[in-house]
């Protein structure tokens, strides 16, 4: 029995030594551990290749010696981003998708500055026209509100706006946005100074419109848009609408 268990020793460590002397000539000598590419599933707000070149992984690379959980890190640490998988597949592939934080309104800093849910800042504000990939050239529109009425000095990508009216305003334009009213259609800025009490300007003629909290049922966000169709028609451009009040859209100085 001893002369046989050492056989097996002796068999599985040339095994192995034979093994680990294959797969060192293999990557040594040719490309079939090699990665082939680096693929970033499609974005909508944050450059493909910006992805990519934040993993830290390019072709080229050992496959199996990857560090996967590092690359993570370094795409998740992109502010634009809320979560991230990277996956090393046989086929030679590395493949990465991401959740990204969609812009919800821009802010007045070192230029215009993107911010998402939370107050987070995701970044400069692309401009009407900005390529997802270097040379490709994707239309990415940024007709988002202008959030004003708070300090914006040292601001920079990825630093958090400590301001309770602006989560407020964040949160509101998160709403609509669930209910199916795009504010960059017709919210051109939300003032933030007062928290308890929200003014968001029309886009169309500039019209202050007083939401409070920014808290309201999508039944009172219909109302507003029946009371602007109506005032449209009649011609009348008042002075303030006020939504702050139960079941009723007041319209303050109409003519």
């Amino acid at each position: 029995w001893l002369l046989l268990g050492g056989s097996a020793l002796g068999l599985g460590f040339g095994l192995r030594s034979g093994w680990d002397a294959g797969l060192g000539w293999v990557r040594s000598h040719t490309q079939l551990l090699e990665v082939r590419s680096v693929n970033v599933a499609p974005t909508r707000w944050t450059p493909v290749w910006e992805v990519a070149d934040a993993s830290g992984l390019a072709a080229g690379d050992d496959l199996l010696s990857l560090d996967l959980g590092a690359a993570h890190e370094r795409v998740t640490a992109l502010p634009r981003v809320a979560s991230a998988s990277v996956d090393r597949r046989w086929d030679r592939e590395v493949v990465i998708h991401v959740e990204e934080r969609a812009p919800l309104a821009v802010v007045a800093g070192e230029g215009f500055l993107e911010v998402g849910f939370g107050g987070i800042v995701l970044g400069t504000a692309p401009e009407g026209i900005g390529p997802s990939f270097p040379g490709e050239a994707t239309v990415r529109g940024v007709e988002l509100p202008l959030l004003t009425g708070f300090a914006t000095r040292d601001l920079a990508p990825g630093s958090v706006i400590d301001h309770r009216g602006v989560r407020r305003a964040l949160a509101f334009l998160d709403l609509m946005q669930a209910y199916g009213f795009p504010p960059g259609d017709w919210i051109s800025e939300i003032r933030v100074d007062s928290p308890d009490s929200l003014v968001v300007y029309l886009l169309q003629d500039g019209t202050p419109v007083r939401v409070g909290l920014g808290r309201m049922s999508r039944l009172k966000v219909e109302a507003l848009f029946v009371t602007l169709a109506e005032l449209a028609k009649e011609g009348s451009k008042p002075e303030y609408i006020d939504l702050r009040f139960v079941d009723q859209v007041v319209v303050g100085g109409a003519g």
